[in-house]
C-alpha cells in the first residue's frame, strides 16, 4: 500500500458489509465515505490531498443516533505511513468491531447534547466525544449552558435517551 485510498479499498474492499461513495472529485464535497450494510454506520474520510498522501480528518456516525459519534482526534497521523496506518487501524475498530454507545439528553425534545463512548462489552467504555448541540451559541450562554448541562447530568433536567451501535462486523 502506498496511499490512504489503497489502504481504504483494501480495507473497505468486502462489498458484503460496505459500499464506497467517492466524492473527492474538485466537484464534489470532498468526502469519501463507508456505508455499512449491517447498520447505520458512516465513516466518512474528509478532503484527501491529490496523491491521498494526506487525509485532513476521519469521522465516524450512525443515522441510528441523533449525536455526533466520532471524530478523529490527532492530525499527526493523517500522514500515510505504517506508524499512521496502526493508529487509524485501532481508531476504527470503534466503529468496526467494537460499537459504540451514544448518551443523547434532551430538553422539551430538542438535542442539547451527546457524549459517546467506546462499547466496552454493552457498558461505557473510553468517553470519545462531547457533543453540545448549541454551537456558537452555547459559548454566549456559557453559564447558562453549564447550570443546563448540571441539572441534565444530575436528572433533575430533560430526558437522557441512551443509543448503543453495534459495531458494522459482529463476532460469531
Amino acid at each position: 500500500m502506498n496511499n490512504w485510498k489503497e489502504y481504504l479499498e483494501r480495507k473497505f474492499s468486502d462489498t458484503s458489509l460496505y459500499e464506497i461513495e467517492d466524492k473527492t472529485d474538485l466537484n464534489s464535497s470532498g468526502f469519501y465515505t463507508i456505508k455499512s450494510k449491517t447498520n447505520q454506520t458512516i465513516i466518512d474520510f474528509i478532503w484527501p490531498d491529490e496523491d491521498w498522501y494526506t487525509i485532513e480528518d476521519i469521522q465516524f456516525y450512525s443515522k441510528s443516533a441523533n449525536g455526533w459519534s466520532g471524530e478523529f482526534d490527532n492530525l499527526e497521523f493523517n500522514s500515510f505511513n505504517p506508524r499512521s496506518v496502526s493508529y487509524v487501524d485501532e481508531w476504527l475498530s470503534i466503529p468496526i468491531n467494537k460499537g459504540w454507545i451514544s448518551e443523547e439528553f434532551y430538553i422539551n425534545e430538542k438535542l442539547f447534547k451527546a457524549v459517546s463512548y467506546v462499547n466496552d462489552q454493552h457498558k461505557k467504555g473510553k468517553r470519545l466525544l462531547v457533543d453540545f448541540n448549541f454551537g456558537c451559541l452555547g459559548l454566549i450562554l456559557f453559564p447558562v449552558t453549564f447550570i443546563l448541562n448540571f441539572a441534565l447530568d444530575k436528572g433533575l433536567l430533560g430526558e437522557k435517551k441512551t443509543i448503543v451501535v453495534e459495531p458494522i462486523e459482529m463476532s460469531t
